[in-house]
């Protein structure tokens, strides 16, 4: 069936999980959609290292341009820790916290290397945008990675939707001049409304998100922290912050302009293919 269909019948169990106020009903959830999510790591990674090639046949370079938009992924890959934050004030022990950040940081790091290396070394011509439309789908085992996949994005949407609620609806709340009955419950159900109606309307994201990922997580990751920094210690600032800075500043912008140009050219090839390629 075309995608619009499956997202569709999806959404009432998406706006179920997004009505969900309480954190602790929400982690049973969270940890179902883990372990789905590592079922799919590892049936594909029996794929990926089944019968696997001899990596000094491939080039060491290939193509520059998908490069930034690679650099631009990974930084919207890693801004699952922005999800850790706003969770502080519910954690019974907070100073754990920069601990768990790195964990997270770390397991996102490997995976995204062990998949990028074992990709790129068993599917070299005549690939897909990512790793599992690559895999012999006509087989039950390798259809469960998407089915197990998407029950991981399912289950895990009631703890990312908790967290831009947590600081946008306190905000909202602010300024309005009185209480709203079911002010917040109908606040989530617009958020749900308008991911809904965007994933019907852009239902293959991956150029997409890699324009947001320049737009957006570039900006709060490199661009932000380094004028916040420069602002705040201007008086006290050496030679080196300056340079510091400057050399991010620079990469911010290449990441920018690089990206979007790869969006331009990806999103023309990808309005070529039909809903049947994919």
């Amino acid at each position: 069936m075309d995608t619009r269909i499956y997202i569709l019948a999806l959404s009432p169990f998406v706006c179920l999980l997004g009505l969900v106020r309480n954190l602790r009903c929400l982690a049973p959830f969270s940890v179902i959609g883990a372990l789905f999510m590592f079922v799919g790591i590892f049936v594909s990674l029996y794929y990926l290292l089944e019968d696997i090639p001899d990596p000094a046949r491939l080039d060491a370079f290939t193509y520059v341009l998908p490069v930034p938009m690679f650099c631009s992924l990974f930084l919207y890959a890693l801004h699952n820790v922005t999800l850790c934050l706003p969770l502080e004030n519910s954690m019974k022990k907070p100073q754990h916290l920069p601990r768990l950040i790195t964990y997270n940081m770390l397991l996102n790091t490997c995976m995204y290397i062990v998949f990028g290396f074992l990709g790129y070394n068993k599917y070299t011509k005549d690939t897909c945008d990512t790793v599992i439309k690559n895999l012999p789908l006509e087989k039950t085992l390798a259809k469960s990675i998407k089915v197990a996949i998407a029950l991981s994005v399912l289950f895990s949407f009631g703890l990312v939707l908790y967290v831009p609620v947590s600081v946008l609806w306190p905000m909202i709340q602010s300024k309005l001049s009185g209480t709203i009955p079911y002010g917040e419950a109908m606040f989530r159900s617009g958020v749900m409304i308008a991911a809904t109606t965007l994933a019907i309307a852009v239902p293959k994201m991956v150029p997409l998100l890699s324009l947001l990922a320049a737009l957006s997580m570039t900006t709060i990751m490199l661009l932000i922290p380094i004028l916040i920094e420069t602002a705040t210690k201007w008086e006290q600032a050496t030679r080196f912050l300056f340079a510091k800075n400057i050399s991010i500043f620079l990469i911010w912008v290449l990441l920018l302009v690089s990206v979007s140009m790869t969006f331009r050219i990806i999103f023309g090839k990808f309005s070529e293919f039909s809903d049947s390629d994919f």
